[in-house]
């Protein structure tokens, strides 16, 4: 009985420690997302055309476009940027902060 008892005791910690490290390392992304759409939203106020391609801000940023498209498509669920149809020629869609 004394290995089912360090068995199953040995089963449940391991298991309370994966759920930690999940939750842990999901805040830390979060978080690390949250301070990346800051930098997408403060390069959008300072830069005078009021639309930008996402490559264009990764080129500010100097971050890959990859990023800034996911950054930009956080914000525009949250309502804080707004996304416009890009041009038959280059059809990648023009985003504009929201201003508030």
């Amino acid at each position: 009985m004394k290995t089912f008892w360090s068995w199953a005791l040995s089963g449940i910690s391991v298991t309370t420690l994966s759920s930690v490290l999940a939750w842990v390392w999901t805040r830390c992304k979060v978080r690390r997302q949250n301070q990346f759409d800051v930098k997408v939203l403060e390069a959008l106020r300072n830069h005078e055309p009021s639309l930008l391609r996402a490559k264009d801000l990764a080129t500010i940023i100097g971050s890959t476009p990859d990023e800034v498209s996911d950054s930009l498509e956080r914000l525009y669920m949250k309502g804080r940027v707004q996304r416009s149809n890009g041009t038959f020629a280059d059809p990648a869609p023009l985003w504009m902060r929201v201003v508030r």
